[in-house]
């Protein structure tokens, strides 16, 4: 690999790195299938290392069978830039053989002819009970249940709306996942 690709991909890694708050995170370079992890992901997942070649086989090795065909097809929108931002979630198999559930943020970072170049993506592990939802920021399912379960314990009036939304794959593909992040 040419030592100025080398140079790009470890500048955007620390960058992200510094400015994500996900611990589990990698950047892709498109052109080359090359990637760099984070520790986190090496931890949780089998990839050979931190560096990573052929990168986008090695990654969907990981997926689960049955995410397979979604993950193929978000990824090659993603390569083609339909998204410069995207928000999805698929099971990823760990190193212990099991699948956990993960939240995936890719941001589409483009070379000068505005073509996507290298993507920065961060993992979230939706098996562990996390606080706030990847997306949209506000309480997840089994934070927002034991807060309300809190409430009623403690007998605090408490007015509550949830709001389920249907087809939002639909709006997504359609209008793509910034819409359909801030309609969420």
């Amino acid at each position: 690999m040419p030592a100025i690709r080398d140079r790009l991909i470890d500048n955007i890694y620390e960058n992200f790195r510094i400015s994500s708050k996900a611990e589990s995170f990698f950047v892709y370079d498109i052109k080359k299938d090359f990637a760099r992890c984070s520790a986190a992901v090496g931890d949780t997942f089998s990839v050979p290392g931190e560096y990573i070649n052929n990168a986008a086989a090695v990654f969907e090795e990981l997926v689960h069978p049955e995410d397979k065909e979604a993950f193929k097809k978000e990824f090659l929108r993603i390569k083609k830039g339909y998204n410069t931002r995207y928000s999805s979630g698929y099971r990823l198999k760990a190193k212990n053989g099991e699948f956990v559930s993960c939240d995936f943020k890719v941001f589409v970072v483009r070379d000068y002819a505005r073509h996507p170049a290298y993507l920065s993506v961060s993992v979230t592990n939706r098996d562990r009970n996390i606080m706030l939802d990847t997306v949209t920021d506000l309480y997840g399912r089994f934070e927002y249940m034991k807060l309300l379960r809190e409430k009623k314990d403690y007998k605090k009036p408490t007015i509550s709306l949830m709001v389920g939304t249907t087809n939002i794959v639909a709006v997504n593909r359609l209008y793509g996942y910034s819409t359909g992040n801030k309609g969420l």
